[in-house]
């Protein structure tokens, strides 16, 4: 399943917000966003080793470049949104397969990954995060790293929206990942919709066992306002030492969407991820 920044960063903020629970009449509509990575190995060809001669880079050229460029990804994604339910749905410039996406029922706390390709649906739990974690040989760190969020007093328009510069900075973490550098433009504005992401996506972040070992950057930054943009990457000892991420909302659109987004498809199967990782390995987990 694909892995937006911006969803990512309500999931875990809902954790620590304060916001008012979402009522019936909460936002009903499409969320749309757009991203690019850039890999480390791209940044080093283009001689940019440092967060800062990254983050100077023309984001608007980036989105731009063309989409078969060897180490740059973009992606697009929507989330559709309605009272107690969401799901998001992304889509790769280099591939035309189609990608994995995630329903959520937050008043049921139920959330479903759905795999085209398998025609199947996996029933997302978090003793299955943990058991997927151990598979992939990455254990949960639950150090919290203190953040630091400065207010870069500069406003700009991405995408039609009026929006305000932030950056937040992690300190270097434990496990000698480095630090987090987030630059994000955000917005006072669409309240209706900053709420109902966190709502909703604060049961993602349970089930994925967020929050334990304290909130990222992004999570933190996105308690100013709705996240238009968001650019993340990490550095060690002032050494890039990560992908370079932007992701934007390009559109908030209103209305009624129907019931069908939040089901899986008919005649899709459904099964486990113990099942999923017992097919890949042949060995029970």
């Amino acid at each position: 399943m694909s892995s937006a920044r911006i969803a990512a960063a309500f999931a875990a903020a809902a954790l620590a917000a304060s916001t008012p629970v979402l009522s019936a009449q909460g936002f009903e509509g499409t969320v749309h966003t757009r991203a690019v990575t850039v890999s480390r190995d791209k940044l080093s060809q283009m001689g940019l080793t440092t967060p800062e001669a990254v983050l100077a880079l023309s984001v608007d050229s980036l989105f731009a470049g063309s989409h078969e460029e060897v180490g740059v990804v973009h992606v697009t994604s929507t989330y559709y949104l309605a009272p107690g339910k969401i799901s998001a749905q992304s889509a790769s410039a280099d591939t035309t397969e189609p990608s994995n996406y995630m329903i959520m029922d937050a008043d049921a706390g139920t959330m479903d990954v759905v795999m085209p390709l398998q025609k199947v649906y996996v029933e997302w739990t978090a003793d299955d995060f943990k058991k997927l974690q151990a598979h992939q040989q990455q254990p949960h760190d639950t150090t919290t790293t203190p953040i630091t969020v400065t207010a870069l007093h500069r406003t700009a328009v991405v995408n039609g929206f009026r929006c305000s510069l932030y950056r937040a900075e992690s300190a270097e973490h434990a496990d000698g990942s480095g630090r987090e550098i987030v630059v994000g433009c955000l917005s006072s504005e669409h309240k209706d919709v900053s709420q109902a992401l966190k709502k909703l996506l604060e049961g993602m972040s349970k089930l994925a066992g967020a929050g334990e070992g304290g909130q990222s950057a992004a999570a933190v930054l996105a308690q100013h306002g709705l996240p238009i943009r968001i650019q993340t990457l990490s550095d060690s000892s002032g050494t890039i030492s990560s992908d370079y991420d932007v992701e934007d909302i390009v559109a908030v659109t209103p209305g009624h969407v129907p019931a069908e987004r939040f089901t899986p498809p008919a005649g899709f199967t459904k099964t486990s991820m113990a099942d999923l990782i017992k097919q890949e390995t042949g060995q029970d987990h």
